[in-house]
C-alpha cells in the first residue's frame, strides 16, 4: 500500500497495484477528522472521468471495490482538493487475437521537434493484443517516399495487454534534431500522419 498524506487532518493509503485482473478487490484506507469522499470512476485513456462506478463518504475506515475491466481511477476528495490513483483491470489470460487490428488516435496533428506527441492505441480485434513502449517514425521525402527516422534512444522491454475495445495511452518523443515536415507514426502496423515544426 502506498501512503499519501492529503492534509494535516486526512491520510489516505492507496493500493500499490496499477494493473489487476478484472474482479480483483482493492482497498483504500482512510483516516480523517472530517468526511471525505472516496470513489471508483471509469476513465478514458487520457484520464477524463466517464462515469462513477461506486462512491462512499467516510471519515476513518476502508473503501473496498472490485475493479472492472478497463481503465479506472480511485479518487479521494477532501473539501476542494482531490487525489487519484490510476488502476486498470486487464485479463492476463485473455485469448490473443488471431489478427492484430488497431487504430491510432493522435492527440495533435502538429508537434514541435523535441516535443512529445501523445496518442491512443486502441484494440479493434476480437481478442487481446499486445503493445509495448516502442513505435517508429518516418518522414516524407520530396518525392513522396517515406524514410525511417533514426531514434536516439532504446525502448524498455515492456508489454501491455490491450483487451478487445480497450485503449492504451502512449506517447512518442520527437527527436530534437528532426527536420520539419510531414511525418507518420507507426505502431501496431498502423500509420498515422502528423506534421513537425521547428
Amino acid at each position: 500500500m502506498l501512503p499519501l498524506v492529503l492534509a494535516a487532518a486526512a491520510i489516505v493509503t492507496f493500493p500499490n497495484a496499477e494493473i489487476v485482473e478484472p474482479g480483483t478487490r482493492v482497498t483504500v484506507r482512510i483516516a480523517s477528522d472530517r468526511p471525505v469522499n472516496a470513489a471508483l470512476v471509469r476513465v478514458s485513456a487520457t484520464g477524463r472521468i466517464m462515469r462513477t462506478v461506486r462512491r462512499k463518504t467516510l471519515r476513518t475506515g476502508s473503501f473496498t471495490v472490485r475493479i472492472p475491466a478497463g481503465g479506472h481511477a480511485l479518487r479521494v476528495t477532501a473539501g476542494r482538493r482531490h487525489w487519484q490513483h490510476r488502476i486498470e483491470g486487464v485479463w492476463s489470460d485473455c485469448r490473443p487475437a488471431t489478427t492484430q487490428t488497431t487504430t491510432l488516435h493522435l492527440k495533435a496533428t502538429t508537434v514541435q521537434r523535441g516535443a512529445t506527441l501523445p496518442y491512443d492505441f486502441t484494440n479493434t480485434a476480437k481478442g487481446c493484443v499486445f503493445t509495448g513502449a516502442s513505435y517508429r517514425l518516418e518522414r516524407q521525402a520530396a518525392d513522396g517516399a517515406w524514410i525511417a527516422v533514426p531514434l536516439p534512444w532504446v525502448f524498455p522491454a515492456i508489454a501491455y495487454v490491450v483487451p478487445p475495445a480497450g485503449t492504451k495511452a502512449k506517447s512518442a518523443q520527437i527527436p530534437a534534431d528532426a527536420e520539419p515536415g510531414t511525418f507518420r507514426l507507426i505502431d501496431g502496423g498502423v500509420a498515422a500522419p502528423f506534421a513537425v515544426t521547428a
